[in-house]
């Protein structure tokens, strides 16, 4: 196996806390719907959604994603509503939660940003991440203090391509002029980061934050799995390269 010489990372779940931004969301939401939920039982709901419906989620367009995760939260909080109120429920949160999403109040997990300054000094390092608005992706980079800690930013707006598209990744491959098996990718999904790192021949380290249990497919499998970015620094092809 060739020395890996470039990281790339994930944004959104591996680099951004979301889950704590969105889990708020929708605990108010239900809130304004007379219904008191704590926070820890919002992300046992989601966690275990996305466990379970993690391919299905990954396909699903944005408004068809937002009512797909307003049924189930709902569903799961088991609780006897009659029809009309549960659908009423539903479409409350469905129609307000990308409203309420205030992205100046999305943090980086605490291990970001010692780890990413240790990585920097022996790799080139280079995030991808899904979004479609590259103005909005590289403010909050900045304003978390990321951008300039990585090398190039690349986004499907740049791309013209989402994960687990191959375009994606051979663009990314492109800019940094390496093979595929001198490239790792770390990130937080199999459907899109772990599928499309093994199509192309990367390294995958797929970071579980959630200890989510996946049953995956062979093509889903990451030659990795870490629960926490410091995690990373302890593998084997990355680890030889630190010293």
């Amino acid at each position: 196996m060739k020395q890996i010489n470039a990281i790339i990372f994930d944004v959104g779940g591996t680099l951004t806390d979301y889950f704590t931004l969105f889990n708020k969301i929708d605990q108010q939401l239900l809130k304004e719907q007379g219904i008191s939920v704590s926070l820890k039982k919002i992300r046992k709901i989601t966690k275990e959604i996305d466990g379970k419906y993690a391919e299905k989620v990954s396909k699903l367009p944005g408004k068809k994603l937002s009512y797909f995760f307003s049924t189930k939260i709902v569903k799961k909080l088991n609780i006897k509503f009659d029809k009309l109120t549960e659908k009423n429920v539903i479409n409350y949160h469905a129609d307000n939660f990308s409203k309420r999403v205030d992205w100046n109040k999305l943090k980086l997990f605490p291990d970001v940003l010692p780890v990413i300054k240790k990585l920097k000094k022996n790799f080139r390092i280079v995030t991808l991440s899904n979004t479609d608005d590259t103005v909005l992706h590289e403010q909050l980079l900045r304003k978390l203090k990321l951008f300039n800690h990585f090398e190039f930013h690349t986004d499907s707006d740049r791309s013209k391509s989402m994960k687990p598209a191959k375009k994606v990744f051979i663009y990314v491959i492109k800019k940094l002029d390496l093979t595929p098996e001198e490239i790792a990718i770390v990130g937080d999904t199999p459907f899109s980061d772990i599928i499309g790192g093994n199509q192309m021949g990367m390294l995958t380290v797929l970071l579980n934050r959630r200890k989510i249990k996946y049953e995956l497919k062979k093509d889903l499998k990451s030659d990795y799995e870490i629960y926490s970015l410091k995690e990373l620094l302890k593998i084997k092809e990355i680890k030889e390269q630190i010293g």
